[in-house]
């Protein structure tokens, strides 16, 4: 177990603040990565759409993001938002978000990924 660091002064305390949030953003950044990584790795292409809607109990597609974006298997979802800890609503927005910034906002994509957005 690691001790907390001394914080006698304003100053150690403004640099203690200011290198946990630099943690935290980069951590956010890494969750965006991971869900967008997640969604591409449980993209649905148009012939599994379309055995879903012939085949009852297929697993469908979910549109998680706008025109562009790829749709990711509606199942996925639900175990994406359990590792997270969240509802499977929550984690569909959350895949939506990170899908929406990596295939439609691209030069947003890069600055949060890159540290100079927060995510």
């Amino acid at each position: 177990m690691t001790t907390a660091p001394v914080l006698d002064t304003a100053a150690d305390v403004l640099s203690r603040v200011r290198e946990r949030r630099q943690v935290e953003h980069q951590a956010a950044a890494d969750l965006l990565a991971a869900a967008v990584a997640w969604a591409g790795i449980h993209s649905v292409d148009e012939r599994d759409s379309y055995l879903a809607a012939v085949v009852p109990g297929t697993e469908g597609e979910l549109m998680v993001a706008g025109e562009g974006a790829p749709m990711v298997a509606e199942f996925s979802v639900c175990e994406f938002a359990a590792a997270m800890g969240i509802t499977t609503d929550a984690g569909a927005c959350y895949l939506g978000e990170a899908v929406e910034l990596a295939h439609r906002l691209r030069r947003v994509w890069t600055r949060v990924q890159s540290g100079d957005l927060p995510a």
